[in-house]
């Protein structure tokens, strides 16, 4: 077996988390309503997942609030987080997520036509 799947593995034979001790910590803490726990977490990657949004977004405002609602499902859903990978990757794809979702928005506003009051009257 791979040395670096070995280092994973736990005396059990089972996987452990990747994530590191005190991003561990921080997550359990802020699964028990900890605020300040969960800030400690992200404001790391914050700057990181912003440039992420607007990659993908090209739009500042769809940036940020891409960011505001991965953030929130982040928070809501950190039970979910099982230490698999880093907290950031985790809290990376959450936000890649939430880009998407606003460009398919996007592209289903973009297939229906649209006409003003205005256009429709005059017809």
């Amino acid at each position: 077996m791979n040395a670096r799947i070995m280092g994973e593995l736990e005396c059990d034979g089972t996987a452990g988390p990747r994530s590191t001790g005190d991003e561990w910590v921080l997550v359990q803490q802020a699964i028990a309503g900890d605020a300040s726990a969960f800030d400690l977490l992200i404001d790391p990657a914050l700057s990181r997942l912003k440039s992420v949004a607007y990659a993908m977004l090209h739009n500042w405002e769809d940036a940020e609030d891409a960011l505001q609602d991965g953030l929130c499902k982040a928070f809501c859903r950190l039970r979910s987080f099982q230490g698999r990978s880093s907290f950031s990757t985790w809290l990376t794809r959450i936000v890649i997520n939430s880009a998407l979702m606003t460009i398919r928005r996007r592209n289903r506003k973009r297939n229906y036509l649209e006409y003003s009051l205005d256009d429709i009257e005059g017809n």
